[in-house]
């Protein structure tokens, strides 16, 4: 299977105010809602066309990554707030 790459940047879902901030250093920030002051943080690992955001406290955020998109699949949450496949784009603004 070939590796997909994924570009280091904000990702952006217009709607909910939300993005991910992918970094070149392999960590992320993840700012799930804008009413929370929560934002997850940590490490991320690209499995194929998987994105996995693992934070500071073990728990993980599975993507699927397509060009400059990644649609939210799953996480450890039993309740989660995010719907699957919520999209979020990287953002063209420097």
């Amino acid at each position: 299977m070939p590796r997909i790459s994924l570009e280091a940047g904000k990702y952006e879902h217009k709607e909910r105010y939300s993005y991910i901030e992918i970094k070149e250093d392999g960590t992320f920030i993840f700012q799930k809602n804008i009413a929370t002051s929560y934002r997850p943080n940590g490490e991320y690992e690209i499995n194929g066309k998987e994105l996995l955001l693992i934070d500071n406290d073990k728990q993980f955020y599975k993507f699927k990554i397509d060009g400059e998109n990644i649609y939210f699949l799953d996480s450890h949450l039993e309740t989660e707030t995010l719907t699957p496949m919520t999209k979020y784009t990287l953002s063209k603004k420097k």
